[in-house]
């Protein structure tokens, strides 16, 4: 999943009430998100961190110039349940 930024918190909420029971969501996020206070009770569920780097990301029918773009991101793996620790990859 792809939220937009400033609505990531709610998709992700509502995300997880969705997955069944022992499940996984995986979700593209700027890395910035993850230093968000609000967002403490949602890392608890945060099993995996893939650190991404700066991705292209030209808009819809936008030309790629083949520059890197300016902002980090990550992919979040979530579980629908608390766990041990967060394991971090970069990618």
């Amino acid at each position: 999943m792809n939220p937009p930024f400033k609505d990531a918190d709610g998709h992700v909420l509502h995300a997880l009430d969705l997955l069944p029971e022992d499940g996984r969501l995986a979700v593209l996020l700027r890395m910035t998100w993850i230093a968000g206070k609000k967002r403490a009770d949602l890392l608890a569920d945060l099993e995996t961190l893939l650190i991404c780097g700066r991705l292209r990301m030209p808009p819809a029918g936008g030309i790629d110039k083949g520059f890197n773009g300016t902002t980090d991101f990550v992919w979040a793996i979530f579980r629908n349940r608390p766990v041990g620790a967060t394991r971090v990859v970069r990618g």
